[in-house]
């Protein structure tokens, strides 16, 4: 996203490039990842590269006709809370699991909310002052809603534990 966003404050009128180590400068991403990015970007047709001298990258449209969404699916792949929203066949219990039901939900709600802002939008900085105001709203009532709620009481833990899981497998 900081690379598409990176894109379109440099090269407004389309025709300026901007070699990728330029952006890694500014964006604080390595040259080495953003040359991994570059290829699905310019794949979905989000992105247009230039060799030589003059060469670069640059947006292969308008920053208000891409979409959130395309950039984060041409960039991750489909928007899914877990592998079986976009494969059923990844588990067998897809067709009736309640769970499954649940994350294709909520993914297919992500997803419509990244499809309702464009790159241009992420540019702007009114939007996203009212974006940090929404923001601040749903954590406040976020946190009401949970002082009526009993505080549930502290896991049992076995001694040397940590909370990540990946630090206790051997």
């Amino acid at each position: 996203m900081r690379l598409m966003l990176d894109l379109a404050s440099t090269s407004k009128n389309g025709s300026d490039t901007v070699r990728l180590g330029e952006i890694a400068r500014r964006t604080g991403i390595s040259q080495r990842y953003l040359n991994q990015l570059v290829l699905p970007l310019k794949n979905a047709a989000l992105i247009r590269g230039r060799r030589g001298p003059q060469g670069g990258y640059t947006l292969a449209r308008s920053a208000n006709l891409i979409r959130l969404d395309q950039i984060l699916e041409a960039s991750i792949g489909p928007i899914g809370l877990a592998p079986c929203v976009a494969d059923p066949d990844y588990c067998t219990r897809s067709e009736f699991c309640d769970c499954r039901l649940l994350y294709e939900f909520i993914s297919l709600r992500l997803s419509a909310d990244l499809a309702s802002f464009t790159l241009a939008d992420l540019a702007d900085k009114e939007i996203l002052a009212g974006m940090r105001d929404e923001i601040d709203r749903l954590k406040s009532e976020k946190q009401g809603s949970r002082a009526d709620l009993v505080e549930p009481p502290a896991p049992m833990r076995s001694p040397g534990a940590t909370d990540c899981p990946d630090r206790n497998r051997r």
